[in-house]
């Protein structure tokens, strides 16, 4: 095997971490920059905003349906025969896959550009929905061949395919998504909104042809792996191939889906009720549906902020699922244990500052990313709740699907879009609540979905969670830092403005938070140590006589 291959193979943990962080961390802030450019656009707005997430909300369903579950799945398979010197077998199950999802995909590219309309009229009762659709067909095909090759290169144990994929896709998306905006200002928000999202189709191809140029650089390196291969090839027909593939992906796919649902379940109860709640005072019908896609594109909004946070959550579960199931296939449970106990406790002093400064500041940064759209604090503040929820759940999940328990995320998450579902009917249509029942929907659904996989992920591995150590230190920590950012923001924002204010807020945050896990230690040496770049600062820290 070449150096190049084999310094990917022995990235660890941690540094895969590290690598998709960076990369969540810099997609989601692009995402974030454009969508901040875009709605404070002329003629876009919040409007604008539910267009463009209504449509992409459908999107993601049925890309849910052709890729989303790709690459946790053919990662594990991946690496299940990688750890076992089954070269050959590795690649095999590449072809397979790659002809299976792309079939699919393409199947789902079309449902999305012909039935557009159909969707955008009859089910969402927003028409104006269907250019948004058409424009996102393209980006189903092209995202789903993408996921397949992020998936084997994770299951290689590199995921630096995925992490710089990631970034590319979204800087072209960023760039792309300004510039097609910008081309349609005075043709009216849907147009506006459809635009947008014709970047995303771009965007996502130029990063399939990226990875296919990653994959055709170590294409020599990986038939020499499998020429020197000394083990017998797993013996599967390709009938078996496909049973195998479909078994694992079609209970993580209904997983996915049902997650993406939640964020349908949202776009279809709030484009109903809010124009059921509004009939009697709205002048027609044109208006009840900008009332609608109002109403999406506030939520949406806030959801674009709540994600940044969530994204950092996402690389310690996508680096699990291999690591994970390379530790089963050598029946080492109490690795296995360590692993996921250690995301969950890094997950958990990573989110909850988050959340608690998203709640204490949700005003302000609200009125420096939106000026001229700066509605929607008090839900700002609410969705840093179900947040917390989320983060776990991801890490959680991620550790299932490791241990090849596919389907207990997949009912959990069913559970919970039925509770989702008929708390935003019930709430939604109350004009008093309005699109806050969409959040506090989410805070009782991910909750519950929340305590379902935690139960059933303590009684597969054994995890050693400590409640003053994993939980209210962390608390502690986050609570006093809240306090320094509410503090800092209110004695520099009658003399420096609220910007200037609100970012020495987050600075103060930042700097008392990470005095504060070193006061407490919260981590120690061993663990900080395990951290991403976690051995140099315990050498700065030894250093400084801190550590």
């Amino acid at each position: 095997m070449s150096d190049r291959l084999e310094r990917e193979k022995n990235t660890s943990l941690a540094k895969n971490v590290m690598m998709l962080m960076a990369a969540q961390f810099i997609t989601k802030v692009m995402g974030l920059i454009y969508r901040i450019v875009i709605i404070n656009i002329e003629g876009f707005g919040n409007e604008g905003n539910g267009y463009y997430s209504i449509g992409y909300t459908i999107y993601s369903v049925l890309l849910t349906l052709s890729s989303i579950g790709v690459p946790n799945v053919i990662a594990k398979l991946i690496s299940e025969r990688l750890a076992a010197g089954d070269h050959r077998g590795s690649q095999r199950i590449l072809k397979v896959c790659f002809g299976l999802f792309l079939s699919i995909s393409f199947a789902s590219a079309c449902l999305l550009y012909f039935g557009a309309d159909f969707i955008a009229s009859v089910i969402l009762d927003v028409p104006d929905v269907a250019y948004t659709m058409k424009a996102l067909a393209p980006a189903v095909f092209f995202a789903s061949a993408a996921a397949v090759l992020r998936g084997y290169f994770s299951g290689r144990g590199s995921l630096k395919a995925t992490s710089t994929s990631q970034v590319v896709e979204q800087f072209f998306n960023c760039v792309l998504s300004i510039v097609f905006v910008y081309l349609c200002i005075g043709r009216g928000s849907a147009v506006m909104a459809a635009a947008g999202n014709v970047s995303t189709s771009a965007s996502v191809a130029i990063a399939f042809l990226y990875l296919v140029f990653f994959y055709l650089r170590r294409r020599r390196d990986i038939r020499r792996g499998c020429e020197e291969q000394t083990v017998p090839t797993e013996q599967h027909s390709t009938r078996e191939l496909l049973h195998i593939v479909l078994a694992l992906s079609i209970p993580m796919a209904v997983g996915s889906l049902i997650s993406a649902l939640n964020d349908f379940i949202d776009s279809f109860t709030i484009t109903n009720c809010i124009q059921t709640a509004y009939a009697a005072v709205a002048q027609s019908e044109k208006e009840l549906e900008a009332m609608a896609a109002s109403a999406a594109g506030l939520l949406s909004k806030v959801s674009t902020i709540i994600n940044l946070p969530l994204a950092l959550n996402t690389a310690f579960s996508t680096a699990l699922v291999p690591a994970i199931s390379a530790a089963v296939a050598k029946h080492d449970r109490r690795l296995a244990g360590e692993k996921i106990t250690f995301s969950l406790f890094a997950s958990l002093v990573i989110v909850l500052p988050c959340a608690v400064g998203l709640a204490v500041l949700a005003a302000p940064v609200l009125q420096m990313l939106y000026p001229t759209v700066s509605d929607g604090a008090g839900l700002l503040a609410l969705s840093t709740v179900p947040l917390i929820f989320l983060a776990l759940t991801c890490i959680i999940n991620g550790g299932l699907y490791g241990l090849g328990e596919v389907r207990l995320p997949a009912a959990s998450l069913a559970v919970g879009a039925v509770i989702k579902l008929a708390l935003n009917w019930l709430l939604i249509r109350e004009p008093s609540i309005n699109v806050y029942g969409a959040v506090i929907s989410s805070i009782v659904c991910d909750a519950v979905v929340f305590l379902l996989v935690f139960n059933a992920l303590r009684h597969r591995l054994p995890l050693q969670l400590r409640l003053w150590k994993h939980l209210l230190k962390p608390l502690l920590c986050s609570g006093v830092m809240g306090a320094a950012v509410f503090g800092t923001h209110r004695l520099l924002c009658s003399v420096a403005g609220n910007a200037v204010a609100t970012v020495a807020g987050v600075a103060v945050g930042v700097a008392v938070y990470a005095a504060l896990l070193l006061f407490t230690h919260v981590f120690t040496k061993e663990e900080m140590a395990a951290l991403p770049m976690g051995q140099k600062i315990v050498r700065l820290l030894q250093r400084l006589h801190i550590q």
